[in-house]
């Protein structure tokens, strides 16, 4: 059971899908942040986004191409005016170049540089995205992620959702914890979860 504020399952986002949109999406930003630690994002020099199952069949027309480029151009789907997109889009697949992480302008041609791959399921789960990057020395580095539903996203490999967790004086990881509260302090499961709740918008101010 994951420990997560009821604010990570209610989201500023964009649509039309939160698994193939808001997901993708959120992936692109969490390889961007990985890549960085890797070699810089200065010296990048092409990336190759590699869209498996569900993602390949349908991601066009929920835009999952989309997000990863607006992604990859280092816009946030919390903030960006959604009525800039697609002349952003078109200009990415006019010129063949993208403003890799909003820093530096590389070349991208959406006709090869996403790839779908119609006819592949990865084992893990049916929305996996996997992206290739390589820097000016010849440095490769790439990373897989799926995207499992709500804009939630998990990295291959691992079993933890990438969210921001927040640190509540109750922390409930299993029904007995939840249970545990309730009993000593009297209140009801929903009266818990506005207690943890009111610590964690504190702490985000």
């Amino acid at each position: 059971m994951e420990s997560i504020s009821a604010f990570e399952i209610i989201k500023i986002g964009i649509g039309p899908s939160s698994s193939h949109t808001m997901g993708p999406w959120e992936a692109t930003t969490l390889f961007i942040e990985e890549l960085s630690t890797h070699f810089p994002i200065e010296k990048t020099i092409n990336v190759n986004v590699y869209l498996y199952g569900s993602l390949a069949k349908t991601g066009k027309g929920h835009g999952t191409d989309v997000a990863v480029m607006m992604s990859l151009s280092g816009e946030d789907y919390k903030k960006i005016d959604t009525n800039t997109i697609d002349e952003k889009v078109d200009r990415i697949k006019k010129e063949k170049s993208i403003l890799f992480s909003g820093v530096k302008k590389i070349q991208f041609d959406y006709d090869t540089d996403i790839i779908f791959e119609y006819h592949i399921n990865l084992p893990f789960h049916p929305n996996g995205i996997k992206f290739v990057a390589e820097s000016e020395d010849e440095q490769t580095f790439s990373q897989t992620y799926y995207s499992i539903g709500g804009g939630f996203v998990i990295k291959e490999d691992e079993s933890q959702l990438n969210v921001h967790k927040a640190k509540t004086p109750y922390q409930c990881n299993s029904g007995e914890d939840i249970l545990k509260y309730c009993k000593s302090m009297g209140i009801n499961m929903a009266e818990l979860v506005k207690e943890n709740e009111k610590h964690g918008e504190l702490k985000r101010l």
